[in-house]
């Protein structure tokens, strides 16, 4: 079947209407019938969906980001102008923190950042929460950075990332993991207490689930016997009530 010039229908009988041509065409179209049609298989089709049901949530979510920023700003909280975007780590964890009531500004500048990746990039994992945390804690005096011989911490990017700053970096030997126990006891605690507890259907699930472990419980509500039994965040503001009472 072939399309032909308007002029060679005029005299068909019936009402002819621009709508009611469109429709047809589009049917013979879906059907396969004109010649230069093409129909999609079944995949294609429903990644096309995808691709539309992605660009319809990526365009929500620059509204409701608008609608966070116009509120904060209203409330006379500037938190867009210390961070590129509030909707990232950093600001959903200072959101959180203040939604959960928390309004001192040290302890909210004080929400360092981590990193979860679908991957062992540096760029996406340790780079990314290094500068992060950074951002939240400036480095004003020489630090230690110790951790595993991980290759996301030997890599040149990691290391070109500590180049410029006052930093050291620190390692421990080959076999000997004992110095790093503190962080591998944390992910150890994470695990048993909430990983292996849960079932995610998506990575986003995931992300979120530790996110609110971090934030909400560990670092606010867990107590720790090597911290006299105080959550991470109470020991921090006892030690620094101490230094500024010294």
């Amino acid at each position: 079947m072939l399309l032909v010039p308007g002029s060679q229908t005029k005299n068909v009988k019936g009402r002819k209407t621009d709508v009611l041509d469109c429709q047809w065409i589009q049917k013979l179209h879906s059907l396969g019938l004109l010649s230069g049609s093409l129909l999609l298989s079944d995949t294609f089709q429903q990644l096309r969906t995808y691709y539309y049901h992605r660009q319809h949530l990526m365009e929500q979510s620059a509204r409701y980001s608008s609608k966070m920023q116009k509120a904060l700003r209203l409330m006379n909280i500037r938190l867009d102008v210390v961070l590129n975007d509030i909707t990232g780590q950093s600001g959903m964890a200072i959101i959180e923190a203040m939604l959960s009531g928390t309004r001192d500004p040290e302890c909210l500048a004080s929400l360092v950042s981590w990193a979860l990746s679908e991957t062992m990039e540096a760029k996406e994992t340790t780079i990314a929460a290094f500068q992060m945390a950074v951002r939240n804690r400036p480095v004003r005096q020489d630090l230690l950075f110790h951790s595993d011989r991980g290759v996301q911490y030997a890599c040149q990017e990691f290391r070109d990332e500590l180049k410029d700053k006052p930093v050291l970096q620190s390692m421990s030997r080959k076999g000997n993991c004992w110095d790093n126990a503190v962080a591998e006891s944390f992910f150890k605690t994470m695990k048993t207490e909430m990983v292996y507890h849960c079932k995610f259907a998506t990575r986003q699930q995931a992300r979120l689930a530790v996110f609110e472990y971090i934030e909400g419980f560990y670092n606010r509500k867990r107590r720790h016997s090597a911290l006299g039994y105080l959550a991470p965040c109470q020991y921090e503001n006892q030690l620094y009530n101490q230094t500024v009472a010294a």
